[in-house]
């Protein structure tokens, strides 16, 4: 089986809960189990609706 590993820092992953990460055509989107509102993050500010954690980047 192919695939990427991800790594998550203990206390955000029990926060989140399960994490799923999905490639798109235009890069990738992440849901998280227990959503975060965190503003964009990692997204330079401009984040698509689409997915829980309303970040498309």
């Amino acid at each position: 089986m192919q695939g990427y590993s991800f790594v998550v820092e203990r206390a955000l992953g029990e926060q989140t809960g399960t994490i799923r990460i999905d490639m798109t055509q235009y890069g990738f989107t992440v849901d998280s189990e227990n959503p975060m509102n965190m503003g964009g993050g990692g997204c330079g500010g401009s984040c698509g609706g689409g997915s829980s954690s309303g970040c498309s980047c």
